[in-house]
């Protein structure tokens, strides 16, 4: 009944929308009915047993503006959401007891396919703009993304911080401080953290770039060298001076043996964009 009811309510939405309005031409008003009969069609896809069709559904609604998407399609959009988190904890307990991959239930085996990706990050995105608070644990878990949480600004940035500080996962960890160098990168448009925020997430990477694995202090380093903040100078100059990791390699032509310092030179990366930034200043 409920769905029923959200389903006339969108046609007499579209019935409403798609009638001549005053200063748009009659190919303006087409489209505007066009707009809508796609909505129409992609809600009812999004809603569908079939991946396949949900796929097509979500990259629909992930190429429209938020204020295109009707209130009632987001409702559909958070719920499906929730439902795929389900299925993805239901694989991630299959694995965790030996199953293989060729052995997943035939209702979840599209989770371990490629377009999954596609669609799960194309969701994240969708999810990501309705900015509800509700939802932040949740997206953080399953969508550690720039491009989803840093619609919630400041509100976002602790819960961002905690995975630099308990999760032991890498790849999560470099996630975690892409999304946080974002929020400090300067820009024209969108979300840049405040003063306080700024001092706090700044402070979460200096202490990441002493972390064991050199990966995550490369990832940190290069978000302090995005931040603008010449303050971090001094930190990422002894980095270039002084962090361990190494290796050796030979040189195809001379074949003479060189020693690579692979996070150091990305210290003198970031060393170079702030020296840039502060020039242009001047």
């Amino acid at each position: 009944m409920k769905t029923t009811t959200a389903i006339v309510n969108i046609l007499l939405s579209i019935l409403i929308l798609t009638q001549p309005i005053k200063g748009l031409t009659l190919a303006q008003t087409a489209d505007r009915s066009s707009l809508k009969s796609q909505i129409e069609d992609n809600y009812i896809r999004l809603k569908s047993e079939d991946f396949e069709k949900r796929y097509k559904a979500v990259y629909f609604f992930s190429k429209l503006k938020k204020e295109e998407i009707p209130e009632e399609i987001f409702k559909a959009i958070i719920d499906l959401f929730k439902k795929e988190v389900d299925r993805e904890k239901i694989k991630e307990e299959f694995f965790r007891r030996g199953g293989v991959a060729e052995n997943l239930p035939k209702d979840i085996a599209y989770i371990n396919s490629e377009e999954y990706g596609m669609y799960h990050g194309y969701l994240c995105n969708l999810v990501g703009k309705t900015g509800d608070k509700n939802l932040l644990p949740l997206l953080v878990e399953y969508c550690l993304r720039k491009e989803v949480l840093i619609n919630f600004g400041d509100l976002g940035v602790d819960s961002v911080i905690n995975v630099l500080k308990t999760s032991n996962n890498p790849d999560r960890k470099v996630s975690a401080i892409r999304v946080l160098g974002e929020m400090l990168k300067p820009k024209e448009t969108g979300y840049v953290a405040s003063a306080e925020t700024r001092n706090r997430i700044e402070e979460a990477l200096i202490q990441t770039t002493k972390d064991s694995d050199r990966y995550i202090r490369s990832a940190a380093v290069s978000a302090l060298g995005d931040s603008g903040n010449k303050s971090v100078i001094p930190i990422l100059e002894d980095i270039a001076k002084n962090d361990p990791y190494h290796f050796e390699r030979k040189d195809k032509t001379s074949e003479k043996v060189e020693t690579i310092y692979p996070v150091r030179e990305r210290a003198e990366e970031a060393l170079q964009k702030l020296k840039a930034k502060e020039f242009e200043k001047k």
